[in-house]
């Protein structure tokens, strides 16, 4: 019975051991869970502050979407206004063109119309100053001769 005994206390001993491992094993085990559940809840509350911070984002998102929106609205309208100013900036340019174009024509053709006329009155003239050059050539060889004539004359009644 002895041996009963000590068999039993054996294995009340070895139980004994198992109970007190098994208990380190559960604090530890309790002691990983609970720092489990502290880095679950660290976790969460990121979860929660990223869902906060995207729902924040998407908000600013959309409130940009619609001031470039606006924004776009605006340049569009202020480009045609622009389109239209220079629009109507060539016109009054080509208007002024047209009407500079005209004038300069107008002058070209004048200009064109003196000098005919003045050539037609330097050819006339030109014409005229050969004939009476020609004439008092005529009239200067006429002298001339008369000259001659008359020296030839003298020039006899002296001898």
């Amino acid at each position: 019975m002895n041996k009963d005994k000590i068999a039993n206390q054996k294995q009340c001993d070895d139980l004994s051991e198992q109970l007190t491992a098994s208990k380190q094993e559960n604090a530890q085990l309790i002691e990983k869970l609970s720092s489990m559940d502290e880095q679950q809840q660290k976790l969460q509350q990121a979860v929660t502050e990223h869902e906060k911070k995207s729902a924040e984002l998407t908000e600013q998102h959309q409130q940009l979407v619609e001031q470039a929106k606006n924004i776009k609205t605006e340049l569009n309208t202020e480009q045609q206004q622009q389109i239209q100013a220079l629009k109507e900036r060539v016109e009054r340019a080509e208007k002024r063109l047209e009407v500079n174009r005209e004038k300069y024509d107008n002058d070209a053709n004048n200009a064109r119309n003196t000098i005919k006329t003045l050539r037609d009155e330097n050819t006339e003239l030109t014409k005229k100053s050969a004939e009476r050059a020609t004439e008092l050539e005529s009239q200067l060889t006429e002298y001339r001769l008369r000259f001659e004539y008359a020296q030839r004359q003298l020039a006899k009644q002296k001898t």
